[in-house]
């Protein structure tokens, strides 16, 4: 007898359900998005029904931009930064840490990303500080809203606010060439709340 593990692929050679079309569209999709504003790419099915697996070979397929391994440069790749938001047990965590995988994958980059690094750990700091006298939920509410600038009374270690922070972040970010792809996976596991 033979036991069939729920456990996703890795590589397109371990592709026999052929999602092959389907991952080379949705590169062709990342690849060809020339919008500065960022885009967010949902897929949605039942658990076991292939999402992780899916990633893995859109992962794959980035990392590589189609090109041989001996074509591909450091500045030709994108920045996949991966985070998995089941294994933190409170909204805080979850949101220090999302912020810490993005500037541990940026780092690996070298100095190329150093000012956007910086900013990403201000941030991380800020929200951390907020979220701990005001609650997450509200946060959210807030960042969502308008009123953001006079909402948020606390500095940062340049005495800027975190709307002011935030804008300066998005414009470092456009003024890299290079494009960062955050996979966020097991979504489906987390409590509503």
């Amino acid at each position: 007898m033979e036991i069939d593990k729920d456990t996703p692929i890795y590589s397109k050679s371990q592709d026999i359900l052929n999602r092959g079309n389907f991952v080379n569209n949705l590169v062709h999709l990342l690849q060809n998005n020339n919008d500065e504003e960022s885009t967010v790419i949902g897929l949605y099915g039942p658990w076991g029904s292939g999402k992780t697996s899916i990633i893995n070979l859109i992962q794959e397929k980035l990392s590589t931009s189609g090109r041989t391994s001996s074509e591909i440069s450091e500045d030709t790749r994108y920045v996949l930064v991966t985070f998995n938001p089941w294994l933190y047990s409170n909204m805080k965590d979850l949101i220090v840490e999302f912020f810490t995988c993005m500037t541990e994958a940026l780092g690996q980059k070298g100095n190329k990303f150093q000012d956007i690094v910086e900013l990403l750990n201000e941030y991380k700091w800020l929200i951390s500080s907020i979220s701990n006298s005001i609650g997450i939920p509200q946060i959210i509410m807030q960042l969502m809203g308008k009123c953001i600038g006079g909402f948020i009374q606390r500095r940062n270690s340049r005495n800027q606010s975190l709307m002011f922070l935030k804008n300066n972040l998005v414009e470092q970010m456009r003024k890299n060439a290079q494009r960062i792809v955050v996979f966020i996976d097991d979504i489906d596991r987390l409590p509503d709340e």
